[in-house]
């Protein structure tokens, strides 16, 4: 008959003699126990592991990669850009002087004019009765004014006979000088009247072309402190300038007469140049970037440039014809840290060269002079 063996049994054939023996669920606990402490000591390794991968693992050496290009003679130039708006050298706000309603327009956008030309009018049916009022009134005083000086010699006349006394003959010559101070005032109100008038037809104050127009037939204009604008006329769009922005830590390096060459969107593959006419000393504060206005005078002879064109503008500042040149990039090498392990970069694959003088090697490997740095780069130094 076989024998089913128990837990309990088999612990106490497999405990040595003399010991002590566990209950069976004590040492289930103990087994428990034991897991867990395994699993905790893993997950603390992999966590501790993660971390000193992603954050304290040492990052692999890097070794520059070195490119090679020759020298060659070529012109380098200094320059400073910025970019700017292209504006009319002159341009003139033409306004109403008087209030009233637009009768008339005789210009409109893109229309030359010249000086003195008529290019719009207002109403002048209130200035026109304006104008009789004042010239009634000078008339009236016209009147009183014979009126006072027949008196006036009458008065006299009288006197030197004795017949009247000082203060009426004084009274007479009053009423004299009051006309003829009167007759004054009334010509000033007529000669105001008749300005006014004159004012209703407004022309051009210089010769030129509309670059805008700021009202239509039937509008009203009220001109009170300030004059309404009604057109804007440019003088000469065949010369043109640029309001360049220029950082404040270039201005230094802008001076007046020097060479300009700039660009437009309408005109992508066209250079346009011209001269810088003025650096204004006042500031231009946006954002806490300071910027100073350069006024680069340019042709326009075909009249390809437009008001208000944004520019990408280029001032030369000095220029060198037939240099040898190498990239700017080679100058700016800069070997990587090495640790005291490490090789030495002047000892490894690349050794830095200055230039200054006559140098004519930058970028030197071992054993080989070339120059270190891909020619696509732009900037340039005279190495002469």
């Amino acid at each position: 008959m076989d024998r089913t063996v128990t837990q309990t049994e088999q612990i106490k054939a497999t405990a040595p003699a003399g010991t002590k023996q566990l209950p069976p669920h004590i040492i289930n606990i103990r087994r428990k126990k034991s897991k867990k402490i395994i699993y905790a000591v893993l997950i603390l390794a992999l966590i501790g592991l993660g971390v000193w991968y992603f954050f304290l693992r040492p990052e692999p050496a890097q070794v520059p990669v070195i490119r090679f290009t020759a020298l060659d003679k070529g012109d380098i130039t200094k320059s400073v850009t910025a970019t700017g708006t292209l504006q009319a050298t002159k341009t003139v706000q033409v306004g109403s002087q008087v209030s009233g309603t637009i009768n008339a327009l005789h210009a409109d956008f893109n229309t030359r004019v010249t000086k003195g030309q008529l290019v719009a009018e207002l109403d002048p049916t209130f200035y026109n009765a304006s104008v009789k009022a004042a010239t009634a009134n000078h008339a009236r005083a016209k009147a009183d004014l014979d009126n006072a000086a027949r008196n006036e010699a009458r008065a006299k006349q009288l006197f030197t006979q004795n017949l009247i006394s000082k203060a009426d003959y004084d009274i007479s010559e009053t009423a004299l000088a009051d006309a003829k101070a009167t007759v004054q005032q009334m010509q000033a109100s007529l000669d105001q009247a008749n300005v006014n008038l004159s004012y209703t037809k407004i022309h051009a104050p210089i010769s030129g072309v509309v670059t805008q127009r700021s009202v239509d037939v039937g509008q009203t204009v009220a001109a009170s402190l300030n004059a309404p604008v009604l057109f804007i006329i440019a003088e000469d769009l065949t010369e043109m300038e640029v309001q360049a922005n220029v950082d404040e830590a270039d201005i230094g390096q802008v001076k007046q007469g020097e060479d300009v060459s700039f660009t437009v969107d309408a005109f992508s593959g066209e250079k346009f140049h011209g001269i810088v006419k003025l650096v204004r000393l006042n500031p231009v504060i946006q954002s806490n970037v300071v910027t100073y206005t350069v006024i680069i005078s340019a042709q326009n002879k075909e009249e390809k440039l437009f008001p208000g064109m944004t520019a990408t503008v280029t001032i030369t500042n000095s220029a060198v014809q037939d240099a040898l040149r190498v990239p700017t990039a080679a100058t700016r090498f800069t070997p990587p840290s090495a640790d005291n392990n490490a090789t030495p970069p002047s000892s490894r694959t690349h050794d830095t060269t200055k230039i200054k003088g006559d140098s004519s090697r930058i970028g030197r490997s071992r054993g080989n002079s070339s120059s270190g740095i891909s020619p696509d780069l732009t900037g340039l130094f005279d190495l002469r």
